[in-house]
């Protein structure tokens, strides 16, 4: 089974889930927008020069945008009536708060090898 069967009480539009995926990326980019003004910050105040790692969060914020857009523009593109299961996407997930965001539904009991990414 893969997460594109449909199981009637877990299945939703496509559209839908598309919507959240890009809600998420968006999520992701504010808050590494802020880590990376803190980051700057802190450079700033220690007096030192820009280590170029660091530079790297603009780049990951812009390709996040990026994401969200893309997916915000394919939700918009999707015919309404393509169902999937998020739910069972969302096992592949590592991060339980962030499935449970995308899934928008009962998630599995996690096991001991979950309690890592819980949050």
């Amino acid at each position: 089974m893969n997460s594109f069967d449909i199981i009637p009480d877990q299945s939703e539009p496509l559209q839908a889930v598309l919507g959240r995926a890009s809600a998420e990326a968006r999520r992701l980019t504010e808050e590494l927008a802020v880590l990376d003004r803190v980051i700057g910050r802190v450079i700033l105040s220690a007096n030192a020069e820009e280590i170029p790692d660091l530079q790297q969060a603009d780049a990951i914020c812009q390709g996040l945008e990026g994401l969200s857009r893309f997916l915000t523009a394919l939700a918009e593109a999707t015919d309404p009536a393509v169902m999937c299961n998020p739910v069972l996407a969302a096992r592949n997930v590592p991060m339980r708060a962030q499935a449970g965001r995308l899934a928008k539904g009962p998630l599995p009991v996690p096991g001991p090898e979950d309690e890592l990414w819980d949050g």
